[in-house]
């Protein structure tokens, strides 16, 4: 996949994020830390892998399970990002 497609889908994510309703302060933090990460890797023009995309992918692995029941669609994005960032080697 490339980057171009990677940048779409984190584009996917963020939209798919802003509209999720929160009722507490955990889910809020973890869409306000992910919604952070994702924009630090879409504004910068990354030529090869940084620790922003290794942190990107972590912290989304970790939120899968988390939104899995509650937010399936978030989720979907979220393991497609997670799946392309392995394949390109992050």
């Amino acid at each position: 996949m490339s980057k171009e497609h990677l940048n779409q889908s984190l584009k996917d994510l963020r939209k798919e994020l802003s509209s999720v309703e929160t009722g507490n302060t955990e889910t809020q933090d973890k869409i306000s830390n992910l919604t952070r990460k994702i924009d630090n890797v879409i504004d910068k023009d990354h030529t090869r892998p940084t620790q922003e995309h290794h942190s990107l992918r972590q912290e989304l692995s970790d939120s899968i399970e988390y939104f899995e029941i509650s937010h399936p669609m978030l989720t979907e994005i979220a393991n497609r990002i997670v799946y392309t960032l392995n394949n390109l080697g992050i």
